[in-house]
């Protein structure tokens, strides 16, 4: 028996060598598929008995493949479909990301093989899968504050979406978790930066350069309290800068006045700052209440009476110092002296007026309870009457300034019409008999 291929190529043979009953052949095909062969049968004769077409089909050993899956970063998502997959068999595997992060890619021996979280191919050998995430980064940080400032800027971050902000500093490139803000005080020059953190990755770091200069030292200033007619103000300190007053500015930048002490006539708070040429140092203040001097008063003497022409504040003195109680606007002499006034205002005094040499002689001054001044306070007419006697008297009305708005004659007594006076204080001068009685009244 022969057995031939399909290019009629004897592929195997057997003579059974006149052997009873040899009917077989044995043949091992090669061939990777479905084929196939011819058997041809031979007599003794070699005659050709007949042929035959025999169907074949490889019958191959059943083999068993490996598929493993990876994550990379290992902890970075997970992985599924690995496992022991049959010559031939379909596998899939997957590939989910964990918070954080994103799938890139399936990749062998770094060759990229998928680029679908599921990956299905035919499994004709073991292979090694690798599923590739790639971090999600916080959004990049803002930083605003940058520029020139004296003595510190804030730097406020932004952004940072996906994250939390944390401060690195000077370092570009920082990983700190140790500061947690989304601002800054920075005191010193340099850039300084921000960057955001998910746990798992960081962000752009954002940035701000400040230039910081120094601030000169704390001003004092000295003086304060209540001054009659002016007040020194004295500023100390500001190590480091030029004193300038400020006047009444509580933030004033003035260059315009360079003094460590000022002369104040006017009530209020006064201020003076220190200044480098690039950054002004806190102001230094100090209140003051100024009380304004009183004028120089002037008296005059009208008989025995002295009048001051100040109205309120007098203080009546003659040599011997101050008169006790002397402190009206007119003062009746009753002894030879030098007189002068002195005015005060809320403790504040005047410089003395003018003196005034009296003489006191034959001149008898009663009391003022002989006169009697109605109404008193009057305003279209007064009265004016002695109580003593009735004999003739004289009366003279004298204003505040020494001025006689009024004179006559009378007996018993004077109605006296003062409806075109000002308003005011007034002086009554009564003679009779070479004795004088003088008295007040108040014009409205």
């Amino acid at each position: 028996m022969e057995i031939y291929n399909h290019n009629c190529n004897q592929i195997a043979a057997d003579d059974d060598g006149c052997e009873s009953y040899r009917s077989q052949i044995i043949w091992e095909s090669n061939s990777q598929s479905l084929g196939y062969i011819y058997l041809k049968v031979r007599g003794f004769s070699a005659q050709n008995y007949g042929g035959y077409t025999l169907a074949y089909q490889r019958t191959d050993p059943v083999i068993t493949y490996t598929v493993s899956t990876q994550s990379n970063p290992a902890t970075a998502g997970t992985t599924t479909g690995g496992g022991s997959y049959n010559s031939g068999e379909q596998c899939t595997v997957s590939a989910t990301p964990n918070q954080n992060y994103s799938f890139t890619n399936w990749t062998e021996n770094g060759t990229i093989v998928s680029g679908n979280t599921n990956y299905t191919f035919s499994v004709n050998g073991n292979r090694v899968l690798l599923a590739n995430f790639t971090c999600i980064l916080p959004s990049p940080v803002i930083v605003a504050g940058g520029g020139t400032f004296c003595g510190s800027a804030i730097l406020s971050a932004s952004g940072g979406t996906g994250g939390t902000i944390y401060f690195q500093g000077t370092n570009s490139n920082g990983t700190s978790t140790a500061v947690q803000a989304n601002s800054y005080a920075a005191t010193e020059s340099g850039t300084y930066y921000f960057r955001a953190y998910n746990g798992i990755c960081w962000g752009t770091a954002g940035s701000a350069t400040v230039t910081i200069n120094s601030i000169p030292g704390t001003v004092s200033v000295s003086g304060g309290g209540t001054h009659c007619g002016s007040a020194l103000l004295t500023a100390t300190g500001g190590a480091g800068g030029t004193m300038y007053f400020q006047g009444t500015n509580s933030n004033g930048t003035s260059t315009a006045t360079q003094a460590t002490s000022r002369t104040v006539t006017e009530s209020g708070t006064y201020y003076f700052r220190s200044y480098n040429g690039q950054c002004w140092s806190l102001a230094g203040s100090v209140s003051v209440t100024v009380i304004n001097i009183p004028n120089t008063p002037f008296i005059s003497l009208f008989d025995n009476v002295l009048h001051s022409d100040a109205e309120y504040g007098n203080q009546w003195h003659n040599e011997n110092g101050t008169i006790n109680g002397a402190i009206n606007q007119t003062y009746v002499v009753n002894e030879t002296g030098t007189y002068y006034v002195v005015v005060s205002n809320s403790g504040c005094s005047s410089a003395p007026s003018n003196s005034i040499y009296v003489s006191v002689s034959g001149v008898e001054t009663k009391v003022a309870n002989d006169l009697i001044l109605y109404p008193n306070p009057a305003n279209h007419e007064l009265f004016i009457a002695l109580v003593t006697n009735d004999l003739p008297f004289q009366y003279t009305i004298i204003n505040s300034i020494g001025q006689v708005v009024a004179k006559g004659s009378t007996i018993n007594y004077a109605q006296v019409n003062i409806l075109n006076l000002a308003n005011g204080i007034y002086l009554v001068k009564v003679e009779q008999d070479s004795k004088a009685i003088f008295k007040r009244f108040l014009k409205l």
